[in-house]
């Protein structure tokens, strides 16, 4: 799917971290997804409004 966008949600004890990901499609050397490692967002787990980091990251991936 090459309109697709993907993040990644990690959560520990204490924070969440929301990551970027780059679409390679289907086919080739870099089809799936791979790790925008400089555009992840790491927040405080009890911040409000984290949805907003989740929309950021959205945009963020290519």
């Amino acid at each position: 799917m090459n309109n697709s966008k993907c993040v990644q949600i990690y959560q520990d004890n204490h924070t969440v971290t929301f990551t970027s990901t780059k679409n390679g499609g289907t086919k080739g050397d870099d089809k799936g997804y791979s790790e925008i490692t400089d555009k992840k967002i790491i927040v405080e787990k009890n911040k409000k409004d984290l949805y907003r980091y989740l929309f950021q990251c959205f945009d963020n991936c290519e």
